[in-house]
């Protein structure tokens, strides 16, 4: 029966008596038969998929790279419009402060002073409203110019005058050329001009004299056309007071001194050249 049993079994124990169990070395490793086909195969694919991986990283890096660089440009590029934006915002602004200053300076409110410069001839001129009156006796244009330029002519109150009326050139008529007369205007309108730019000048014309009209009317006459060029040059008036003095050309000798032969105005031709005066200023 235990021979069957052994039989059913399938277990050789004669065998296992005789020789017992296998030893097993728990101590050695255990080795895993892989084909290698198939390791190579595998160790390749992870490479692939590493390199890939580092492509993948490097395309990454590279394009995060990119928008940096286009985010500092675009960065740059606001910066500069900002700036520029400024630099245009501030010359607007300085623009519209001088624009506004000139408006400011042409809306100033300045009261008309008139300051009449003149030659003897215009010495009994008075009473004329917010007007001062200087004459020189025997004054010649040379040594207005020179009055002006060293400052003995109302010195402190010279700038607040708003115009000033020159009559001179009476004194010089006989004495010069008219081509150094003209010269000796324009040299006295610079002296003015260099004392108070901002002031208004406006030349009175030579007026013709019975004393000597004969031999130097056509002088007078010359004189005073070149005058008004040269007022045009200048941007600056001229009166034609000697209008009041003429009658068919000739000077009007009721309205001259008879004691001295016409050199000098009458009382009528001191009336008649403050009437001129009064009328200018009045459309000053």
């Amino acid at each position: 029966m235990a021979e069957s049993l052994r039989s059913r079994k399938g277990i050789n124990y004669k065998s296992l008596n005789d020789y017992g169990l296998p030893a097993l070395n728990l101590t050695d490793p255990v080795k895993i038969s892989t084909p290698r086909k198939k390791l190579e195969l595998t160790t390749a694919r992870i490479l692939d998929k590493v390199v890939a991986e580092d492509l993948d990283s490097d395309e990454e890096g590279s394009r995060s790279d990119e928008e940096l660089e286009q985010l500092r440009k675009k960065l740059k590029n606001t910066e500069d419009s900002i700036r520029k934006k400024k630099e245009e915002e501030k010359a607007v602004l300085k623009k519209k402060i001088e624009e506004g200053e000139k408006v400011l300076k042409s809306m100033k409110v300045m009261k008309k002073r008139v300051l009449i410069l003149c030659d003897s001839i215009g010495k009994y001129l008075d009473g004329m409203k917010d007007t001062v009156v200087q004459s020189f006796s025997g004054a010649n244009l040379g040594y207005i110019k020179y009055v002006i330029d060293k400052e003995y002519i109302y010195l402190h109150e010279f700038d607040s005058f708003s115009h000033v009326i020159l009559h001179f050139g009476t004194n010089d008529i006989e004495k010069h050329s008219i081509e150094i007369i003209l010269c000796k205007f324009r040299n006295l309108i610079y002296s003015v001009r260099n004392r108070n730019r901002d002031i208004n000048i406006l030349i009175s014309s030579i007026l013709p004299r019975p004393v000597d009209f004969v031999q130097l009317g056509y002088k007078v006459v010359q004189i005073n056309k070149a005058l008004i060029g040269i007022c045009k040059d200048e941007k600056i008036s001229f009166t034609k007071s000697y209008r009041r003095f003429l009658f068919k050309g000739s000077p009007k000798r009721d309205l001259f001194a008879i004691k001295d032969g016409g050199l000098h105005l009458n009382e009528a031709g001191v009336a008649q050249l403050k009437m001129c005066f009064i009328h200018v200023i009045s459309y000053l």
